[in-house]
């Protein structure tokens, strides 16, 4: 099979010898087990033979006299959506459900290490791929909500959508690193933080985060700081409540004049609502669940801290590459140095 068609993500060089050896150990240790992991295998397999067949988004075609290339599935995206799958090309769909598959494979593999002592020197590993599945998904995700915004300045639309694109192409994180890397970031450092309530600030929490996290998180809050929108989207991702669940907290503590609050009361407070999430354990799918609740929460904020961090990221990108392209067209030899040394 021809590489240079498959998704990164589904080839990586050393995921077959992982697989490869927790299938032998496997093996030798429950049959029926070993038999779900070939199952699981084909099954991802045969999605991935589909994928390579369907023909490249980037293909300049013409039908009926009408020419289709990335610009026009641009416009597509901003006309129908970037959502409904049955607007949207068979290669992207079927790119999806790779990923879904590999996903349902590496959780399979993780409760199976955890479950054997055997396989305990492979979980770090196995958890790591299964993690890189998922968030890949949820990036994906983050890019659309963009798309679909109208509210957002064109610009950046115009860019998450060729950033999605690409990654609907090749289903890697190559031509979204840098963004990914930090939305995942993020995700990774909210699943050891603990909700503490007390004062219903967050102070602590936010430290605890943003240690963790890159300078380009520090200058998204010292740049965004000032808005309500994301410091809602903010604090609905450290308390893990909506922002209405967050306000009615509020206001029972200043009716009762109290200025801490510990779970039992948040419980008591919120009644049959529920959280929209818990504490997390070593499991991507809580993750993106809090990400859904967030997104489809009608008493929330409109957009998640995700979505704002990742509108934040391309914006800069974007007066980056503007700002480059003026030093470029100032058409002297300090101007081309700056571009040269521009990291």
């Amino acid at each position: 099979m021809n590489k240079l068609c498959m998704p990164s993500n589904f080839c990586e060089s050393d995921t077959p010898m992982l697989l490869d050896e927790v299938s032998f150990i496997i093996k030798q240790l429950n049959n029926d087990e070993y038999q779900q992991i070939v199952n699981l295998e084909r099954n991802s397999q045969a999605l991935k033979d589909i994928y390579c067949r369907c023909e490249s988004l980037f293909c300049v075609r013409t039908f009926d006299n009408e020419l289709q290339t990335v610009e026009t599935l641009v416009e597509h995206l901003f006309l129908y959506g970037s959502s409904l799958e049955v607007f949207l090309p068979t290669r992207v769909s079927i790119g999806r459900s790779c990923s879904i598959a590999n996903f349902n494979l590496y959780g399979y593999l993780c409760k199976l290490a955890n479950k054997y002592k055997e396989l305990f020197r492979f979980r770090k590993e196995l958890l790591k791929k299964w993690e890189q599945v998922l968030f890949m998904l949820v990036v994906e995700e983050v890019y659309q909500l963009i798309v679909d915004n109208s509210e957002i300045e064109m610009q950046i639309r115009k860019i998450a959508a060729v950033k999605l694109i690409s990654l609907w192409e090749y289903r890697d994180n190559s031509e979204n690193v840098s963004f990914a890397v930090n939305i995942i970031g993020l995700w990774k450092s909210r699943s050891t933080i603990i909700p503490i309530f007390g004062t219903m600030l967050g102070t602590f929490e936010l430290m605890q985060l943003s240690s963790l996290l890159s300078i380009r998180w520090h200058d998204f809050l010292k740049t965004q700081g000032k808005n309500l929108e994301m410091l809602q989207a903010l604090e609905e991702y450290i308390f893990g409540l909506s922002s209405n669940q967050i306000k009615k907290v509020r206001i029972f503590m200043n009716e009762k004049n109290i200025s801490t609050i510990d779970n039992v009361e948040i419980k008591s407070i919120l009644g049959p609502e529920n959280p929209l999430c818990p504490s997390f354990e070593e499991d991507p799918r809580q993750m993106y669940d809090f990400f859904r609740k967030r997104v489809n929460c009608e008493t929330g904020t409109r957009s998640t801290i995700e979505e704002l961090f990742m509108v934040y990221l391309l914006s800069e990108s974007l007066y980056e590459k503007n700002n480059t392209w003026a030093k470029f067209s100032g058409n002297n030899q300090q101007a081309s140095y700056a571009i040269v040394k521009k990291p």
